[in-house]
């Protein structure tokens, strides 16, 4: 999914809603600046190519994984260590791409067309134009995220249940498994959004997004198991996908606790973002 190249009809009406986001106080400001970047988002086909993507991985492979599942093929152990959720919600590893992409995008896509200048020119507060486009991120990624989230929740656990296997989508732990996967999703958008600033590059922030989320956890898994052991819980990547384990398990963090250390990654990315847009030339 690559950048768009100089958006010609979004062009104007961004400036526009830019203009209007110059004055007021900083409430003010932030919502219009959140306004002129949904102008430029929903006129954009990559915003709706990544959302898009996005759910369809999710269903698609909930129905692959969890529809393919076979009761008589499991030892007795591997039926009890079965998490149902995780199945179900399998799509969550490669949809999460979709979504960081997105995040990024918002960013290095007007570095890409020199519509930078633009927003600059009208809103020369980085740090009020950062904070407008990460809200704008969660207000797009959200609803589709919950969707999309909880359709393959419900169709994974029906799939399973005719294996024996399957949960009832309002048994104890799943509401709140779900919930805190659409959390974990929304984050690595955000995440996405922090590598585009920081980077200023569709593909170096993806790059630096597949390290960060699978490469990372493969090359601990290479260390000593006790440091591999030490170290895992605490990756972006595992401590956010704790949230899909109804079961205490070796290797993850609580699910609340996972969610807050991925938070935690989240908010430094921003900062280190908001810092050095605040430093460098457009």
């Amino acid at each position: 999914m690559s950048a768009p190249s100089a958006p010609g009809r979004p062009a104007q009406p961004y400036a526009a809603a830019l203009a209007r986001a110059a004055g007021g106080g900083r409430p003010a400001q932030l919502r219009r600046v959140v306004a002129a970047e949904w102008v430029k988002a929903r006129s954009v086909p990559s915003t709706w190519a990544a959302l898009g993507s996005f759910a369809a991985i999710m269903v698609g492979i909930a129905a692959a994984i969890t529809g393919a599942a076979d009761a008589s093929a499991l030892t007795p152990a591997e039926r009890a260590a079965l998490e149902p959720v995780a199945e179900a919600l399998s799509g969550v590893f490669m949809g999460q791409v979709a979504l960081g992409v997105l995040g990024a995008l918002l960013v290095t896509a007007e570095h890409g067309s020199r519509l930078v200048t633009v927003t600059l020119t009208a809103v020369p507060q980085r740090g009020a134009l950062l904070a407008g486009k990460a809200l704008l991120l969660v207000a797009l990624t959200a609803p589709v995220v919950l969707l999309a989230t909880s359709a393959s929740a419900v169709l994974g656990l029906a799939l399973l249940d005719r294996q024996g296997l399957g949960l009832a989508p309002t048994a104890p732990g799943v509401p709140a498994a779900v919930l805190g996967t659409c959390a974990y999703l929304v984050l690595v958008a955000l995440l996405g959004l922090a590598a585009g600033a920081l980077l200023r590059s569709s593909a170096a922030a993806v790059v630096v997004l597949t390290v960060v989320l699978f490469l990372l956890p493969v090359l601990v898994g290479l260390l000593p198991a006790g440091v591999a052991d030490a170290v895992g819980p605490w990756l972006p990547s595992q401590a956010g996908q704790a949230v899909t384990q109804l079961q205490e398990r070796p290797g993850y963090l609580p699910p609340a606790a996972g969610l807050a250390v991925l938070g935690a990654y989240v908010a430094a990315a921003l900062a280190a973002a908001a810092a050095v847009t605040a430093r460098r030339d457009a």
